[in-house]
């Protein structure tokens, strides 16, 4: 019997392992935890064969093909991040104590192919039911054949990361995906992965979706909430403008934009592979309830250009209360922005606002793998992956 609708709680989503053509056994694909949007689309592209004495097309070929993933969860300790191929610092290795870190950065695995291009899965289970398990219980096989169905998308890569924190609610991150081909199927055990090849084969491999639980480890935290989230700025504004020390910050933004050149050639029928294109600039954006300003000249830029630290903690709400002090202990995810530079500052004051407001923004570009002095990095507490 078809189903009359399926809503979030049927549907679940998985990574696969690096590249997209590998062996996909059961324990080498991993669920992505805390999801709350998912929205897979497709397109093709197509060439017009047009001759003289002829007004219509005589035939439109497929030029390439492109399938897309977008996704959107709760921030919690690094694992989703691990399992979409960015690289986590461990947080229990960092000492948060000084603004002196060699962090790896994030693009570490899409820089050096290692975990550029994976495929992405999502499950959907039978009406009435819950995608994710009780811990202990897995997927029945009659589950598996006569009731899942599996929308998957080949040779994915990720082509944007944000994070965004604001008063009020839980932080979030979101991920894009470009991707070139969506295999659709009637079970989550042995159909065929949806990568295809250099010259536009499907392949024969087959996939298992492990079952999936709430929680990647006893550890994870639920989500993270604004109340639990700690913003350091390891050195002053030398600009003057906002106090950086007196602000009351409303909501944090990262974007990290991972733009994709589709690469062609000739006996490929379609992209055989999507490669970053520099430079990567990472933007970050803060508004904050102004109370004071500090001195300074903007023209002091022209001669003296000088950057700035930030560390973003997010630690779990769980704290540990030792000797009357309440401690939240080691972050569970922390975002370090190394040598941004502040491009602006945009104040704002009006009859019945609740506050006089300033947003800043700054800029960083993403070095490479063995550049520790500048960008974006990211540590986290997942011991899982």
């Amino acid at each position: 019997m078809s189903k009359k609708r399926v809503i979030y709680q049927s549907d679940v989503v998985y990574a696969g392992p690096s590249p997209a053509t590998a062996t996909h056994s059961i324990n080498s694909i991993n669920q992505l935890h805390r999801v709350t949007e998912i929205n897979p689309e497709w397109g093709v592209t197509r060439i017009d064969i047009n001759q003289m004495g002829q007004l219509g097309a005589i035939e439109r070929k497929v030029d390439d093909i492109n399938s897309n993933l977008s996704l959107k969860y709760y921030a919690t300790d690094g694992y989703n991040e691990k399992a979409l191929g960015l690289y986590v610092n461990n947080a229990g290795t960092i000492s948060y104590a000084s603004g002196e870190y060699d962090m790896v950065t994030p693009l570490s695995g899409f820089l050096s192919q290692v975990t550029a291009e994976k495929n992405y899965f999502i499950l959907t289970v039978g009406e009435g039911k819950d995608a994710i398990k009780p811990a202990g219980t897995e997927y029945t096989a009659a589950e598996r054949t006569g009731e899942h169905q599996v929308m998957a998308i080949g040779n994915g890569f990720v082509s944007n990361y944000s994070f965004e924190a604001a008063v009020g609610g839980m932080a979030t991150a979101s991920v894009s995906v470009e991707g070139t081909n969506t295999n659709y199927a009637l079970t989550s055990s042995g159909a065929y992965i949806p990568a295809i090849n250099e010259s536009g084969c499907t392949s024969t491999t087959t996939y298992i979706l492990p079952t999936a639980h709430e929680s990647a480890s006893a550890l994870m935290p639920s989500a993270l909430k604004a109340g639990d989230i700690e913003l350091v700025f390891l050195d002053s504004n030398v600009v003057g403008g906002a106090s950086f020390t007196s602000m009351s910050v409303q909501n944090f933004n990262i974007s990290i934009p991972l733009a994709r050149e589709a690469l062609k050639r000739l006996n490929s029928r379609l992209t055989y592979s999507r490669e970053l294109k520099f430079p990567i600039t990472a933007t970050i954006g803060m508004s904050a309830n102004l109370s004071d300003i500090t001195e300074g000249t903007l023209a002091s830029l022209l001669c003296n250009d000088q950057n700035n630290d930030l560390l973003l903690k997010l630690y779990d709400s769980n704290c540990v209360n030792v000797s009357g002090n309440c401690s939240h202990g080691t972050p569970a995810l922390a975002f370090y922005i190394k040598n941004a530079n502040l491009s602006s500052q945009k104040f704002s004051n009006s009859i019945g606002s609740t506050a006089k407001t300033v947003d800043l923004s700054w800029e960083v570009q993403m070095g490479g793998i063995g550049d520790y002095t500048k960008g974006v990095f990211i540590s986290g507490s997942d011991t899982v992956l």
